[in-house]
């Protein structure tokens, strides 16, 4: 590998992205892009030389960038679990050591914390799902579990409100060909709500309720 390079020319790629065009001493000639930010960080102009190991922190630096500048654009929708970030970034086949990098970078700066995530996320989802449902979507997460815990602690509805909402749109939807009185229906109901993460007996005594006010109408 050549020892230095000259950089001949810089030329814009796009918004925000430059190309090194580079000649080294044999005259060979190669393109190296970088961010914006970098062209600026390291001061980068045409004629300047650039040693064989600066040009290879360099490449580093701007892999390491790329990936930041991807993360960011993520947050930029809504706030992200670590494991969550770094699955979305893998997808988008950047390089496995920048990522790690990135994601130490935006847990410094707060910019990813999963105990702030988690508790968003369960208040934003503690109307449609169980606490049994969250709770194993926030360990699929990588979530630590004290931190499972307080974000589930903070659940403001009420669990047998909530289970008696499901079960009476889902009784609904089971009886809107008349088939109230068909055993399978309340065994339809009750695996549907197990389903949602609830236990049994929960489910129970859900479906216990609506018999109770099914047969109130029918007297």
């Amino acid at each position: 590998m050549p020892e230095q390079f000259t950089i001949k020319e810089i030329n814009k790629v796009k918004q925000g992205l430059y190309a090194l065009i580079l000649v080294d001493e044999g005259l060979d000639v190669s393109k190296l892009e970088v961010c914006a930010d970098l062209l600026v960080a390291e001061g980068f102009y045409k004629g300047m030389t650039i040693q064989a190991p600066q040009l290879e922190m360099l490449k580093q630096k701007q892999l390491e960038m790329a990936v930041y500048h991807q993360a960011m654009r993520l947050l930029g929708g809504s706030d992200h679990f670590v494991q969550q970030m770094r699955v979305k970034l893998l997808q988008r086949n950047h390089d496995a050591e920048a990522i790690e990098i990135t994601i130490d970078r935006l847990l410094e700066e707060n910019l990813l914390n999963d105990k702030r995530t988690a508790c968003q996320w369960v208040k934003n989802h503690q109307y449609k799902n169980s606490a049994f449902v969250m709770k194993e979507k926030l360990k699929a997460y990588h979530v630590k579990p004290h931190w499972i815990e307080e974000a589930l602690s903070q659940i403001d509805v009420d669990a047998v409100d909530l289970i008696n909402e499901k079960a009476s749109k889902k009784w609904r939807q089971l009886t809107s060909s008349g088939r109230e009185k068909d055993p399978k229906t309340g065994e339809r109901l009750i695996a549907y709500l197990m389903r949602q993460g609830y236990d049994y007996p929960s489910c129970k005594r859900a479906l216990t309720v609506l018999l109770a006010k099914a047969s109130d109408r029918e007297v």
